[in-house]
């Protein structure tokens, strides 16, 4: 800073020391437009005492002081309109203003306030629409390669996404975002630099295809912060000083079919092969189980193919019980008794069932003679 400069400055902070001290009331957000309406309103006021207090002379200036408030008033009068959000970046001799030196932050004005946009001051602003923008980009993202959690290799492949998100300009970098034309123009400056920062994320992290189907979280946070800057690390808009900031990132990378189809199968073959391990499991307990009823290794085998057969519903107990050899016992298997014997064994059975019941018969006859037809004398 100059000397000419730093008087300027000088002169600019005792004229807007009423601003100044109304900020600190609370009373303003920033000194400069706060000034411009303190020193309206103090010259309306001033200008009626005097209309009434001395001669005609002082009663002539005091009536042109109040006019000229008002009239300023009247001029430098402006309203910055809500739809769209339109704020004003303070401008003074043209150039915007930034608190504390060249590199500060702006100001913003919003709603109604006063402006003194005329020679000597020049205390304008410059009109900014801060409506909220979407952007969507359509890349294609290249995976490493790597490993899933069951050991199988997945390779490098290219996989279709979106990338969405929400942009917005920085009031105290209203002088940036103006300088880059705004928001039309700065996506058009976009470019391929969200395709860049993805695939750098990718190869950094490692990310493999399911990585970034399956955590897109994760991968547009990452974004998020390679785009706004975290940690004191200067983002993608900072270092492009376009005075905006990203909000909601949102990315979606389906896998391709064919190779959603290739994990599908790929995941009911180890699962049909645990399923396998777990039955065989259970059928070497079950068939140590026959062992201990006593049954010899390939008896109790077979013994516990028919009762698999039972329990899958293929076949009932009357077909196991016809399909033996001969002889004749019986096997208890949950609760179920299972008859294996042959053909020999349930012809006897069936014999002997009818003779009992032909006894029976014959008993009930000779006990209930009274059931006999009568005779007559």
């Amino acid at each position: 800073m100059n000397g000419m400069q730093a008087i300027m400055e000088a002169f600019r902070d005792v004229l807007t020391f009423p601003g100044w001290l109304l900020v600190k009331l609370g009373l303003a957000q920033n000194r400069i437009t706060a000034s411009i309406g303190a020193s309206c309103a103090l010259m309306i006021v001033a200008g009626i005492a005097l209309m009434f207090v001395g001669s005609m002379t002082i009663g002539a200036i005091g009536l042109v002081m109040a006019c000229l408030g008002v009239l300023d008033i009247a001029v430098g009068w402006t309203t910055f309109p809500v739809k769209p959000l339109t704020k004003g970046m303070l401008t003074i001799w043209g150039k915007p203003y930034t608190v504390g030196g060249k590199d500060g932050p702006t100001i913003a004005l919003a709603g109604n306030t006063i402006l003194a946009d005329y020679w000597p001051f020049f205390v304008g602003a410059v009109p900014i629409n801060m409506t909220r923008k979407e952007w969507k980009f359509e890349m294609e993202v290249v995976s490493v390669k790597g490993t899933d959690a069951e050991g199988r290799i997945l390779p490098s492949i290219p996989i279709n996404g979106v990338i969405e998100m929400t942009v917005f300009p920085l009031e105290t970098e209203l002088h940036d975002y103006n300088a880059s034309g705004e928001m039309e123009a700065i996506e058009k400056q976009m470019g391929k630099i969200p395709y860049q920062v993805i695939q750098s994320i990718v190869k950094d992290h490692k990310l493999t295809f399911v990585d970034i189907s399956q955590n897109s979280t994760l991968l547009t946070d990452l974004l998020k912060e390679h785009m706004n800057g975290a940690n004191n690390n200067e983002g993608a808009f900072q270092e492009k000083s376009w005075g905006i900031k990203a909000l909601n990132v949102r990315g979606d990378f389906p896998l391709p079919d064919d190779i959603k189809e290739a994990m599908l199968y790929s995941a009911s073959i180890i699962y049909e092969s645990e399923a396998r391990q777990e039955e065989y499991a259970a059928d070497l307990k079950a068939i140590d189980q026959f062992k201990k009823l006593g049954l010899e290794p390939e008896k109790a085998l077979n013994a516990y193919s028919e009762s698999r057969l039972i329990r899958d519903g293929r076949v009932d107990r009357l077909q196991i019980e016809s399909k033996g050899t001969t002889g004749s016992g019986a096997i208890i298997v949950r609760d179920m008794q299972v008859r294996t014997g042959g053909n020999q064994g349930r012809q006897g059975q069936n014999q002997g069932d009818r003779k009992n019941r032909r006894q029976n018969r014959q008993g009930g006859s000779n006990q209930n003679p009274s059931n006999q037809n009568p005779t007559t004398p």
